[in-house]
């Protein structure tokens, strides 16, 4: 999920800044549609389970040498067919700090991997965050291509948008997007281990921000997240 990223337009110089800086930018991830390692890259398979784990977030500078938030999120996937999926996820970070984080979406597998052609999915997800007085929902739409080398390496790459309504107080309507390489690793025929990095909104100045975000040319977040994954029944061949 890719939280948007507030403006607050201008910075915090108490000494409660660390903790400030952490609320912020913890918020800011919970929101943004990068607060989680991309999990629905593949379908798992007709009937497979696959439980995931994420943690990571943006890379912010404020508290001393670059660190990525450690927004943890868990959830899972479940094959209906070989290319139809549905999954959810809740936040767990987030909810220590009094605000649920939770979504749900469907893949769909567009193309099979064949030679050098990737494989190609599409999630469509809604996100739900809400503090327990105010309660928002953005639409999702995550687009992957992806290469199973050797059975073994997952290599992905794809773009992630998020449907702001509410950001200015609704009088605005905005997309936060921005793209997404990662690389998986399978062992033990049922669990991989990864490593995911995103840019969220590289249209976006960061200067502004009350959180200093680390990103190329001050513009946007660069999110850096670990993942492990469990699917229950094996990786199936091709998925």
């Amino acid at each position: 999920m890719t939280t948007p990223i507030e403006d607050k337009g201008h910075r915090a110089t108490l000494p409660s800044v660390a903790m400030l800086t952490l609320t912020v930018a913890i918020a800011a991830s919970v929101a943004a549609s990068g607060c989680a390692a991309p999990y629905t890259v593949r379908n798992v398979g007709r009937g497979h389970t696959a439980l995931h784990l994420s943690v990571g977030g943006p890379l912010v500078s404020n508290l001393g040498v670059p660190a990525p938030i450690p927004a943890t999120v868990i959830g899972a996937q479940y094959g209906i067919t070989d290319d139809w999926d549905i999954s959810g996820s809740f936040h767990l970070l987030a909810a220590f700090y009094k605000t649920s984080g939770l979504d749900v979406g469907v893949t769909r597998r567009i193309l099979t991997q064949k030679k050098w052609i990737p494989e190609w999915t599409a999630t469509l997800r809604l996100s739900q965050l809400t503090n327990f007085h105010e309660y928002r929902i953005y639409p999702e739409l995550e687009s992957y291509a992806s290469y199973l080398l050797g059975r073994r390496w997952l290599l992905y790459f794809g773009m992630s948008t998020l449907y702001d309504f509410f950001w200015d107080k609704g009088r605005h309507f905005r997309i936060q997007w921005g793209p997404a390489l990662g690389l998986d690793v399978r062992f033990a025929k049922r669990y991989a281990v990864g490593v995911a990095f995103r840019w969220i909104s590289p249209n976006l100045d960061r200067e502004a921000l009350a959180v200093d975000y680390v990103a190329p040319g001050h513009l946007g977040s660069i999110f850096v997240q670990l993942a492990f994954r469990v699917n229950i029944q094996g990786w199936k061949h091709g998925s």
